[in-house]
């Protein structure tokens, strides 16, 4: 008793007059000293041994398509000028050691005349059916701010027929140009489809294109553990499916509204005349 240090994780004893204190391997005192770096356990401190336990309501965003473009082309089908093109850049990239660039390989810059324009169109890919699935990529532009010159789009193409522009650059502040930004796009509406995606860029005249262009990098295709119903920037992210409604972003909530008078079958025309 004369040895008891009042820590329920050590053995204390009297020996020849000396008192000797051992560790219990595995032992605590408190929750925080069972915390380990998996974020969907619960831990905790029970009898003094720790446990970990998985959190059947933790959810971790799971990454099912990516592009770094580390490799050098990735097999995206391009058109444009022989000038100023989409072609393989290590000037600039988020990850090491490659981006995809929208620029004049002779000059540095992205200009060419009468006019640079230029698309580069993913594969084809099937997104999973029922998930909250997010689109992110990296954008570095150098190009014009003016909205009516230097048009930056992306385009997404759907096997269920839609045709939607999905993000452009007036989503992007003028003071974040010449810099890496991260752009989040809201796929959701496109679970269970297969879909293209296709970058563009077109200068629509040749002024004042003596900036470096557009590269984009590290490309992911995300199911989301956030819920992402209803959030959007551009009409093209929200789509329901249903050729019945017009589908537009409205102050970044999705909203879809049914057209009068539409029909999608004879059997909905009937008026018992």
């Amino acid at each position: 008793a004369d040895c008891d240090d009042g820590n329920s994780c050590t053995i204390n004893s009297c020996a020849n007059e000396q008192c000797t204190t051992v560790t219990i391997a595995n032992c605590c005192t408190s929750d925080e000293e069972c915390a380990d770096t998996d974020e969907c356990t619960i831990d905790s401190c029970d009898a003094n041994q720790c446990q970990n336990t998985p959190d059947p309501g933790c959810c971790t965003d799971q990454i099912f398509a990516a592009q770094n473009f580390n490799s050098g082309n990735p097999g995206f089908t391009t058109t444009g000028s022989s000038t100023a093109k989409w072609q393989a850049s290590t000037a600039k990239s988020v990850s090491p050691q490659g981006s995809w660039w929208f620029g004049n390989a002779e000059t540095g810059d992205y200009s060419s005349e009468p006019s640079a324009a230029g698309s580069t169109t993913t594969s084809w890919l099937s997104l999973p059916a029922g998930e909250d699935i997010l689109l992110t990529f990296y954008v570095y532009l150098d190009v014009e701010d003016n909205p009516d010159f230097d048009k930056v789009t992306l385009d997404l193409k759907s096997s269920d027929g839609t045709q939607n522009t999905v993000w452009d650059k007036s989503a992007i502040d003028n003071e974040s140009y010449q810099q890496w930004v991260l752009v989040k796009v809201n796929l959701s509406g496109y679970a269970g489809t297969k879909i293209q995606l296709t970058w563009s860029v077109d200068t629509l005249d040749d002024l004042f294109n003596d900036g470096e262009g557009v590269f984009i990098d590290d490309v992911k295709f995300i199911n989301s553990c956030s819920d992402l119903s209803g959030v959007c920037v551009f009409d093209g992210e929200c789509n329901d499916g249903k050729v019945c409604t017009t589908d537009n972003c409205n102050n970044g909530s999705c909203e879809f509204v049914d057209i009068p008078d539409c029909c999608t079958a004879n059997e909905q025309c009937n008026d018992n005349y």
